[in-house]
């Protein structure tokens, strides 16, 4: 079979690419005896893959080169960065071509998946990737390559290793502060982390336009929003924490009842991330809720699942909840002064 792959004639390349689909697809297939081929299977497909202009030949490569990735798993680690050093020039090679680059977004998925906590070594790739997969100004983007390229970073935050702790006098403060003794999380930086969380968190920006151009993805941004929380804690809202803010003000109150569903354990979780830092960072947002809260137009569901997001902040930062109540009163969102908001809440 790998010998049909080698063949120049685009028929016999494809014939043996199916067999191949097949062997690997096939439920009793088992990586094992499969292992030893691998470094020439992987290297006759790239270079078919970097030789064929043929579109149907590349799709079913790719399609193979991506179930190859997921069936063979840990025998495939020691030829991840040879893959990662072959893939910008495919990317390059398949300029127009959203087919084909979808499939490469979806590979680095599975390489990320693959190498876990080590998925840092694949960011020269990843980075790029993943700041022309989120730029809307490229028409392929919002083709089809958008989600792809979302899906891609909620996996490389999810894969990220810890970048923070909890930092154990903040979170004895927070719990001291509060009546039930709630511990909040309170994440603090690892100095030796940075560089990996400034890398993580550098597509940020892209997330306010994304977000103000259509609802579409919310639940990926919403996704993306709440793991980069906890990779974070309170760095989220240091260098990006105006972006972050734009995003969340896009959806707060501008977005059906489903969409404040999504957006509200994203709240919820940043504030018990990093309860000072979110609660002064999102003040704008939470204001923007009270009187949503408190103007009697929403619905019983979004105002049950809101309450939670007001509760966490009480708990966790109470003197930002007091803030937070003046914040609204200054605001209009209650005729009267702090005691107001906080009675017409409680009721």
């Amino acid at each position: 079979m790998l010998g049909l792959v080698s063949e120049p004639d685009a028929a016999i390349a494809l014939s043996g690419i199916g067999a191949l689909t097949a062997l690997l697809g096939d439920f009793s297939f088992t990586e094992g005896p499969f292992a030893a081929l691998l470094p020439t299977c992987l290297q006759l497909l790239l270079r078919l893959l970097g030789a064929t202009e043929d579109l149907d030949t590349q799709k079913q490569a790719f399609g193979l080169l991506n179930l190859i990735i997921e069936r063979c798993g840990e025998a495939l680690r020691p030829h991840v960065m040879a893959l990662v050093a072959a893939l910008p020039a495919l990317w390059e090679a398949a300029a127009g071509q959203s087919l084909l680059r979808i499939q490469i977004l979806e590979a680095v998925q599975r390489l990320i998946n693959l190498t876990g906590t080590d998925s840092p070594a694949l960011y020269p790739l990843v980075l790029p990737l993943l700041g022309y997969s989120l730029d809307m100004r490229h028409p392929e983007v919002s083709e089809g390559l958008l989600e792809d390229g979302l899906a891609l970073w909620l996996v490389a935050l999810r894969n990220a290793p810890d970048c923070c702790e909890q930092d154990p006098a903040a979170a004895a403060a927070a719990a001291a502060g509060s009546s039930g003794g709630v511990v909040p999380l309170a994440l603090r930086l690892l100095p030796a982390m940075q560089p990996t969380l400034e890398a993580l968190l550098s597509p940020v920006p892209a997330l306010s336009a994304i977000t103000e151009a259509s609802t579409e993805h919310l639940p990926l941004v919403a996704a993306i929003l709440s793991s980069a929380a906890l990779v974070s804690g309170p760095v989220l809202y240091g260098a990006v924490g105006q972006h972050v803010l734009a995003v969340l003000l896009a959806v707060i109150g501008n977005v059906s009842e489903r969409g404040m569903l999504l957006i509200f354990p994203v709240l919820e979780l940043m504030l018990q991330a990093a309860p000072e830092a979110a609660a002064a960072a999102l003040q704008p947002v939470l204001v923007r809720l009270v009187g949503l809260l408190l103007g009697g137009k929403e619905s019983n569901l979004v105002v049950t699942n809101a309450l939670p997001v007001l509760g966490r902040l009480l708990l966790a930062a109470p003197q930002q909840f007091i803030a937070l109540c003046g914040a609204a009163a200054a605001a209009g969102a209650c005729s009267g002064a702090r005691e107001g908001i906080l009675a017409e809440l409680c009721e």
